[in-house]
C-alpha cells in the first residue's frame, strides 16, 4: 500500500497540557498555516521562546 502525503502537522505539548496541533506545513509549496486557536503565533526573528 502507498499513500501520498500532502501536509505535515506539527504537534507540541506545554507543561501538563495535552498535545495540540500548532502548525501545518503544505508539502510541495512550503505554505505554513499557524493554528491560532492553540495560542501559538508565528515566532519573530530573535524570539527566544522555546517549545519542548
Amino acid at each position: 500500500m502507498s499513500a501520498q502525503v500532502q501536509e505535515i502537522v506539527v504537534l507540541s505539548r506545554r507543561d501538563d497540557e495535552p498535545m495540540q496541533s500548532r502548525l501545518t506545513i503544505r508539502l510541495g509549496t512550503g505554505e505554513l498555516h499557524w493554528h491560532h486557536d492553540s495560542d501559538t503565533s508565528p515566532p519573530r526573528l530573535g524570539d527566544s521562546r522555546r517549545t519542548e
